[in-house]
């Protein structure tokens, strides 16, 4: 919890208290009363953690579903925050299929989860992940950083 401290904050470290889920219930008040820099991504990655700490899950979709519905391209908001929220999300599908038909790279992949995890359908989210997969396979670059990290020890 000191690393919220520092107004700089540590987005891993809300990262580790999301996963800690329940578990990490009493760190809640900590990080809501966390004031990061003014940066939109703070308060989106701080709701959606607290909501895994058994938090106001309502308020934080509708914070991180507002931001993804205003965001402007190419970035589109924290549209991948989206996928744990699961059908509850739905209201915002059509943004997110925008999202999805309009970007490419990463942030397309992220869109096309967080519409399959929205409505429950698997297209075109399945579609839309092997293309590009197969698209970052064919990246000659990237094809030798996947090679190199799996000879790692």
């Amino acid at each position: 919890m000191a690393l919220l401290d520092d107004a700089g904050g540590s987005l891993p470290t809300v990262e580790v208290l999301a996963a800690m889920g329940p578990g990490a219930a009493s760190a809640e008040p900590a990080l809501r009363a966390w004031k990061p820099l003014n940066w939109p991504g703070y308060q989106w990655k701080a709701a959606w953690a607290a909501s895994h700490m058994g938090g106001d899950r309502t308020a934080a979709l509708r914070l991180i579903g507002d931001a993804v519905l205003t965001e402007e391209g190419p970035y589109y908001g924290p549209v991948h925050l989206l996928a744990d929220f699961g059908t509850s999300a739905a209201p915002y599908a059509d943004r997110v299929r925008h999202i999805m038909e309009n970007t490419g790279g990463f942030r397309r992949i992220e869109a096309a989860l967080a519409l399959w995890s929205g409505t429950g359908e698997p297209e075109p989210s399945i579609s839309v992940r092997e293309r590009n997969y197969e698209a970052f396979l064919q990246d000659g670059e990237l094809r030798a950083a996947i090679e190199y990290l799996f000879a790692l020890p």
